[in-house]
């Protein structure tokens, strides 16, 4: 059985697939104020008059980026944390990607993994609880990461901790195998 298109992990956040994110009637009816989107490109929707009624300016989080094993999301976690944990504070917050299944759920662990002190099995069991989720190998590594870093990948600007260090050691590889470079265009804005 398929997953539905949203689904409520806590108390005014949701994970949700595309469809979830440019539905009039999902966001109206879940009562979604803030999206974060994980995907590899900008939705002609999310431009549309309709949609800015819902989503006003500055509560969409776009994050482009792939669900691959060579993506790397972690220098994007602490920004997607912050505009959840804002976002919360004054209405309900949907993360979602293309299928609802990895990227998205790799941000909805990393936020529970901050919030509540949870380790990475813990925050995956209770996503996975209440939905079908699948993050990749490459994500559940950077998890890993996340935890080990407590949720700050950085000892100074650009200067990664020595855990984040070997994982991007391990990327260039997987880089290198794959014929990229990692210079591929990723990055986050606010819509």
């Amino acid at each position: 059985m398929p997953n539905p298109h949203i689904t409520k992990i806590a108390d005014r956040l949701y994970l949700g697939d595309g469809k979830s994110s440019r539905d009039a009637q999902i966001l109206s009816e879940n009562k979604i104020t803030a999206v974060v989107s994980l995907s590899g490109g900008r939705w002609i929707h999310w431009s549309q008059p309709w949609y800015k009624k819902i989503i006003v300016e500055g509560n969409h989080l776009f994050i482009k980026c792939e669900d691959s094993m060579t993506q790397d999301l972690l220098p994007e976690l602490a920004a997607i944390c912050a505009f959840i944990k804002r976002h919360l504070a004054s209405g309900s917050v949907l993360v979602h990607c293309d299928q609802g299944i990895s990227r998205s759920v790799t941000a909805m662990i990393a936020y529970l993994m901050q919030t509540y002190q949870y380790d990475v099995a813990t925050a995956l069991a209770l996503v996975g609880g209440k939905r079908k989720v699948k993050p990749n190998d490459n994500f559940k590594e950077q998890l890993e990461v996340w935890k080990a870093v407590g949720g700050n990948v950085w000892t100074a600007p650009g200067v990664p901790k020595k855990e984040y260090a070997a994982f991007l050691t391990k990327r260039t590889k997987r880089l290198k195998e794959a014929g990229l470079t990692g210079n591929e265009s990723v990055g986050v804005t606010s819509l």
